[in-house]
């Protein structure tokens, strides 16, 4: 699952049968470079929130990461895949269909894709569908497809 998706930047998405305004973003191989080599820096940076760097890695990203997030980076996934993920938020959308959710079920349980693939689809499920974790069912049981959508879809909300 490591590394980045071929140099079309659609990576294994153009085989995906998906509208093109829910795929991620395309990615400025530049702009990820300079966001790689500022989460390089702040994995080993002393906890500061008016941090320069990270003032500068929100800015750029449009995200809102601490300090925390980058805390043994290189032991789970490398800076540059960090940014890619950082530079893909994923958007909500109203108008998911059913054949689109198991499209990206089964993209996932083919195991193709990057980390940045990975950490976008399972986002886009967890955005859209009441499971509070798609990951367990997509990668921890033996369930088809369709099961897990149904599963994902029909999860009892918490009463608090």
């Amino acid at each position: 699952m490591h590394g980045s998706p071929p140099p079309d930047q659609k990576g294994y998405h153009g085989q995906m049968n998906i509208r093109p305004h829910l795929l991620p973003p395309e990615l400025d191989l530049e702009l990820v470079g300079q966001v790689a080599e500022l989460a390089a820096d702040l994995q080993d940076e002393p906890e500061n929130p008016e941090s320069s760097r990270l003032l500068e890695f929100n800015r750029l990203t449009g995200q809102n990461y601490t300090h925390s997030h980058f805390r043994g980076l290189s032991g789970s996934i490398d800076a540059h895949d960090f940014a890619e993920i950082a530079l893909s938020p994923v958007d909500h959308f109203e108008d998911v269909q059913d054949e689109e959710f198991l499209e990206i079920i089964r993209f996932l349980l083919e195991g193709l894709g990057s980390e940045r693939d990975l950490g976008y689809w399972l986002e886009f499920l967890q955005r859209h569908l009441p499971h509070p974790s798609p990951s367990d069912l997509i990668f921890q049981a033996e369930l088809s497809p369709e099961d897990i959508l149904h599963q994902l879809k029909t999860y009892p909300p918490i009463v608090l």
